[in-house]
């Protein structure tokens, strides 16, 4: 006999019997197996009495055929009922009658139920933009930057140099916390220090003073200082001019151009640059239509999914971070992983879902353009090919990513999809565009 209970939305409650004549036909059953297996002392091998086994492992062996029978018994129930179970049963062993049964509850969550939204009517913008000769003189200009060799001099500074400085920060003549620091490595134009600071030590000299009036930006990450002026006392120690190797085939060389030089390396660039624009174009469509899914889908989610999916988030973090004591796993706040765990399990089931409705297969031409694409940029690329599809698990990492962006194509078939024409710079700063 079993009853199945609907405790909550997605919580059932399974509770069977198994009558005490099943049971004890079972563990004579397994007793008399043991008779011929077990070698005890004073007794021949094969001779033990039955009894004696009983009296030595009886309720050893009852328990297992307790444990096995309920199991087999809740196989049964949650395949006829055709449920899906989303968490580990909690089993308890309830109160009955003498030894005429034994009653077992088993409580677990099932996955959700529901069907896909209709996205008709939702509108998503995708940005693209257009590689300039001048938006590739920028990216050389960058990359010609960042291989200078710093000369030190002192001064006046100007934009691009690079100071050494000791800052005391105070707000109402007095100094506040994080407002001070020694020996701070700062390139001016680089944006790191609020807005004003880096603009007021232009012109400034090695070993000068200078006393900045600034003020918190509105929006500033601390909400104690936001909107607050501030004076900042700046000492200079150091200050170094960049100087920039010269514009030659040794230069291109630095980056893996083999020939061609200067100009080779151009194209170089602005391939990568529009492979980049290509992928961050599809990146942020595809975190837009994400929100969507997530906003127009209602349905309750498995608590034993997002505690899972909060504990993998804490272990990725810990592994980042260095940490290799897993107890440390534990002090990690929850709070700070729950809204993203929450977001990812319910993509995860929605995906599922969309992958049934729609009937979609991995597409492995797709994969295979993808681990060729992959393996494209390593100096020997059809060894690494033949190394990852020698590899199952390297295989399911294309196989799953191809079948994501197959699931997000369908998706936006649904949707209208709006092209805007963007500069390189906007496409690039997202923020720029908003302002």
């Amino acid at each position: 006999m079993s009853v199945v209970e609907r405790i909550s939305e997605l919580k059932r409650k399974i509770t069977v019997s198994i009558p005490d004549q099943d049971i004890a036909q079972e563990v004579q059953k397994q007793l008399e197996e043991l008779t011929g297996k077990v070698k005890l002392k004073g007794f021949r091998p094969g001779k033990v009495p039955v009894n004696e086994i009983k009296r030595r492992y009886g309720k050893s062996v009852r328990d297992d055929v307790i444990n096995k029978l309920v199991g087999d018994r809740l196989e049964n129930i949650v395949k006829e009922q055709e449920l899906k179970i989303a968490s580990s049963p909690q089993f308890e062993f309830l109160p009955t009658d003498a030894d005429q049964q034994v009653q077992c509850a088993a409580i677990f969550e099932v996955y959700p139920e529901f069907k896909l939204a209709s996205l008709k009517g939702i509108k998503i913008q995708r940005n693209s933009t257009k590689v300039s000769s001048a938006d590739v003189d920028k990216m050389l200009d960058k990359m010609q930057r960042q291989h200078a060799k710093w000369v030190e001099g002192n001064g006046p500074a100007k934009l691009g140099d690079k100071l050494v400085i000791d800052f005391v920060g105070k707000i109402d003549g007095k100094e506040f916390e994080g407002g001070s620091a020694k020996d701070v490595e700062l390139e001016l134009g680089s944006k790191m220090m609020i807005p004003g600071f880096e603009d007021g030590l232009i012109g400034i000299e090695k070993n000068q003073q200078r006393t900045l009036s600034l003020k918190f930006p509105e929006d500033y990450h601390a909400k104690d200082f936001s909107g607050k002026s501030a004076e900042f006392d700046v000492t200079v120690h150091k200050i170094s001019t960049p100087e920039l190797p010269e514009m030659n085939e040794e230069f291109a060389k630095k980056f893996g151009v083999k020939e061609g030089g200067i100009s080779a390396l151009r194209k170089d660039i602005e391939e990568n640059m529009r492979k980049d624009i290509e992928q961050r174009s599809k990146d942020r469509v595809k975190q837009d239509l994400m929100k969507v899914l997530i906003e127009k889908n209602i349905f309750e989610i498995p608590v034993a999914l997002i505690d899972r999916e909060i504990r993998r988030s804490q272990e990725e973090f810990l592994e980042r971070m260095g940490g290799k004591n897993k107890k440390l796993i534990d002090s990690l706040p929850r709070e700070h992983f729950e809204e993203k765990a929450i977001q990812n399990v319910k993509l995860g089931l929605l995906f599922s879902e969309a992958i049934d409705s729609f009937g979609l297969k991995v597409d492995e031409d797709r994969v295979t353009a993808k681990l060729e694409e992959f393996a494209a940029s390593y100096e020997h690329p059809s060894q690494l090919i033949d190394m990852y599809k020698k590899n199952p698990r390297s295989m399911d990492y294309f196989r799953s990513n191809v079948l994501e962006e197959q699931v997000v194509e369908k998706f936006l078939e649904e949707v209208e999809v709006i092209e805007k024409q963007l500069s390189y710079d906007e496409f690039m700063n997202p923020k720029h565009e908003e302002e």
